[in-house]
């Protein structure tokens, strides 16, 4: 979720999102204030964004290249949006 977080919001010369507290954010926001089938839909997002990695690159999402994350998000964002 972290490496997702810093794609969307990167450290340019603003800080990112892990200077700013967003894996924090969110592990507080998915422990105290949603349901157990909000956790594992946001879960399976995250699965699918690794099983989109390995696909792609036979490695996970925190080992590729940004440019190669970008790809990824960018693709899966796009496949969302037909739905």
């Amino acid at each position: 979720m972290t490496a997702i977080a810093e794609r969307i919001l990167p450290r340019t010369d603003t800080p990112g999102a892990t200077d700013v507290g967003v894996p924090a954010f969110v592990d507080i926001m998915l422990g105290n204030y949603s349901t157990e089938t909000e956790r594992k839909v946001f879960a399976a997002g995250l699965d699918e964004v690794n099983a989109a990695s390995f696909a792609a690159h036979a490695q996970s999402f925190v080992k590729i290249s940004a440019t190669q994350q970008d790809a990824i998000l960018l693709k899966i964002a796009v496949a969302s949006q037909k739905k």
